[in-house]
């Protein structure tokens, strides 16, 4: 059986907050919640290996068949940061595809986004930029090389 891509998700201190970072300033469609889940007489406890676990989940629409999956752990409370570094293995990010990296850059500049470097280019000659979210997750900006990607 042939495996199909869902969704990815990240694990946030304050899901309205991210929500507001994802979907104002990144630019985002919010496609459900924020919504409860989970507690005493759930299965979200057995699925996430926290019993009594519960959740506040939204879901940002990254393409027509992929979801940026938000989850603020309620109870139990997680660290507020876990340091880790980029090349720290486990470590992630998602790379948003944009036209003009530049543009993209300098608008999210102007709305105080946390970027690590201004544009480079990649291995490929590709523009990219790596910025922060609120919780000091790792996105990337990648420029479209041709007009045939996605």
């Amino acid at each position: 059986m042939a495996l199909t891509f869902w969704h990815v998700s990240f694990t946030v201190s304050d899901i309205d907050r991210s929500i507001g970072f994802y979907r104002d300033i990144v630019g985002l469609k919010l496609k459900s919640g924020p919504r409860n889940g989970g507690g005493k007489g759930t299965e979200t406890g057995t699925i996430v290996g926290f019993p009594g676990a519960r959740l506040k989940v939204a879901g940002l629409k990254l393409n027509d068949d992929c979801v940026l999956e938000l989850i603020q752990y309620v109870y139990p409370e997680g660290k507020k940061r876990v340091e880790t570094q980029r090349c720290d293995v486990g470590s992630a990010h998602v790379a948003f595809l944009v036209k003009d990296v530049q543009a993209k850059y300098e608008e999210l500049k102007e709305k105080g986004v946390h970027f690590v470097s201004a544009p480079a280019r990649d291995t490929r000659g590709r523009p990219v930029a790596y910025f922060y979210d609120p919780d000091g997750i790792t996105l990337e900006l990648a420029g479209m090389i041709s007009d045939k990607e996605p």
